[in-house]
């Protein structure tokens, strides 16, 4: 009789182990590439700035609501002059601050310095652009000033330069989406992506970002779940909507 409650007992056991949802692969929800969701839309025109409004060749009308998907980002700006961002490493405060005396950006952990980079010349761009973090990992973006090339994004992995080691010629708007790294590269004349590893081609000629002034709001916008921007093949306009399964309407 003991035997036969044993028995039972391992097959109620094997019964709720093969229904139960928690021994789905966990792959299963693991978002790749390939799995994003990727909306183009080809522009009849440039946007308009002063109605932040734009049409497709098709006819649709877009407006302001069409730029606002997903969750956005916390602030982590903490200060305005000097411009400072600051977030969260574990039980770590990493915190990335501009300092305008020889134009340079730096980095600290828990108040002390771990790194700092020469921002270029002064320009009307801000040349601290961002901070992140991930995979206990910290990620700052600058737009690397330079006569001759104003928009020029470099982004640094704990320090390392992400262009360098992957000869780009540019690196920007780094994002997390999901929680995983996402950010647009320009190597041989053509803008594309990269998502947690794997390359999302794009094949961009231009792609609006660090633009002030009336045409700020062509820069790419960051959600948790999305990432939207404006780029350009030849003379023809078009507005691109990457994200996760189930956040872009």
């Amino acid at each position: 009789m003991k035997h036969l409650t044993f028995t039972l007992v391992i097959a109620l056991l094997a019964l709720v182990a093969c229904t139960s949802p928690a021994t789905q692969s966990p792959s299963a929800s693991v978002l790749t590439a390939d799995k994003l969701v990727i909306q183009t839309y080809e522009l009849s025109d440039k946007p308009d700035s002063a109605s932040t409004g734009f049409k497709s060749v098709a006819g649709r009308e877009f407006t302001a609501a069409d730029l606002e998907v997903s969750q956005p980002f916390p602030s982590k700006q903490v200060n305005d002059m000097p411009l400072t961002l600051s977030v969260m490493l574990g039980s770590d405060t990493i915190v990335a601050e501009q300092v305008d005396t020889g134009n340079y950006i730096v980095v600290k952990r828990n108040g002390k310095e771990i790194f700092r980079t020469d921002a270029g010349g002064i320009s009307p761009m801000v040349p601290l652009q961002n901070l992140w973090v991930y995979d206990n990992q910290w990620v700052l973006e600058i737009n690397f000033f330079l006569a001759d090339k104003p928009f020029n994004g470099q982004v640094y992995l704990d320090g390392v330069s992400i262009g360098q080691q992957n000869s780009y010629d540019e690196v920007f708007n780094f994002q997390t989406l999901n929680g995983r790294p996402f950010y647009f590269f320009r190597q041989q004349g053509k803008v594309d992506a990269w998502f947690d590893g794997q390359v999302v081609p794009l094949g961009y000629d231009e792609k609006q970002h660090y633009v002030c002034c009336a045409d700020s709001w062509l820069n790419p916008k960051a959600f948790q779940g999305a990432a939207l921007f404006f780029g350009t093949k030849g003379k023809t306009w078009y507005f691109v909507r990457v994200g996760a399964p189930g956040v872009l309407p």
